[in-house]
């Protein structure tokens, strides 16, 4: 299939259209209505490791 056909064309631009649609509308939503998680300028670590995980040391190490 060397070309593409009506059908064929109609579904990429359809889907390409829906894909930059979804991308704006996410994108003016988020900056209407915001995260509404306060922002502080750093990234937070969604798990807390203990410090004896840090710099490749073992349980079995004294710290």
């Amino acid at each position: 299939m060397e070309q593409f056909n009506t059908a064929d064309k109609i579904a990429a631009y359809l889907g390409g259209g829906l894909v930059v649609f979804g991308v704006v509308a996410i994108g003016l939503l988020e900056m209407l209505f915001g995260s509404g998680l306060p922002s502080t300028g750093r990234a937070r670590s969604s798990t807390r490791r203990s410090s004896r995980w840090k710099c490749g040391r073992t349980s079995s190490s004294s710290d």
